[in-house]
């Protein structure tokens, strides 16, 4: 197989060794199979443009073996000014925000249940798209936060552990999640002490991956990391009495 012209020139998300073109982080390779093409699409990050390119390339046909008259496969230039096909549409994004919005509303009422169909209702919108980077991402991923500390309130931990994992699926470094899925994993357990001893576990690595970035965000903001870790002591403390009943 070959690599096709479709490298990125102006790739920012890795660093090549002295003396090698920073391009690699992409890897694009077509070859010949019976009367079609097999084609590779490697990107560290997943970033848009890779799937731009590779949405024009499924739309276009690629160059044959002797043939020069087809269309050559498009290079990274063909397709910058293509629609994003993470994004949502502008209709669409104010129907999400209309949504997250009036979730909010019904959480600050009290109508928890209310709150998490209105985030589940704009998770919806989205459909397999994580969003535009940038505010639509971001509002996605507070989306299932959203839904998780709703589903908290209204006891029904599975669901606030479901949701809270669906945004750490999208941002692993969503401190606010994590500290949910504890709290989601931490009250299931209470709440039926018969549940697999492997979820206490579970609880007890978030836990501490919890500690460790809201001491890590503490120390950049200059702030007291003891202060900041508050939550984490109060989860260990029922973790612990969580033992000892088992005990």
């Amino acid at each position: 197989a070959g690599h096709t012209d479709a490298s990125r020139k102006d790739a920012t998300s890795v660093t090549a060794p002295e003396g090698l073109e920073e391009d690699f982080d992409v890897c694009c390779a077509v070859r010949a199979v019976d009367r079609g093409r097999l084609a590779f699409f490697g990107d560290v990050n997943a970033e848009v443009a890779t799937c731009l390119l590779v949405a024009a390339l499924c739309r276009r046909t690629c160059r044959s073996p002797g043939n020069d008259d087809e269309a050559p496969p498009p290079c990274l230039d063909d397709v910058r000014e293509l629609a994003d096909p993470l994004a949502l549409s502008a209709a669409e994004a104010r129907r999400a925000a209309e949504l997250k919005d009036r979730g909010n509303a019904r959480f600050g009422a009290g109508d928890f249940a209310g709150a998490a169909a209105c985030y589940d209702e704009a998770v919806a919108v989205y459909g397999d798209r994580p969003g535009a980077a940038g505010a639509q991402f971001g509002d996605r991923v507070k989306l299932h936060a959203n839904a998780a500390e709703a589903r908290l309130r209204l006891g029904d931990y599975r669901g606030a552990e479901a949701a809270a994992l669906d945004a750490l699926r999208l941002d692993r470094g969503y401190v606010k999640a994590r500290l949910r899925l504890v709290k989601a994993l931490v009250g299931g357990i209470e709440a039926d002490p018969d549940r697999a001893a492997d979820e206490l576990d579970c609880a007890v690595d978030e836990l501490a991956q919890l500690d460790f970035e809201l001491r890590a965000a503490a120390r950049e903001a200059g702030r007291s990391e003891q202060r900041a870790a508050a939550p984490t002591a109060e989860l260990r403390r029922r973790i612990d009495a969580i033992r000892r009943r088992a005990a």
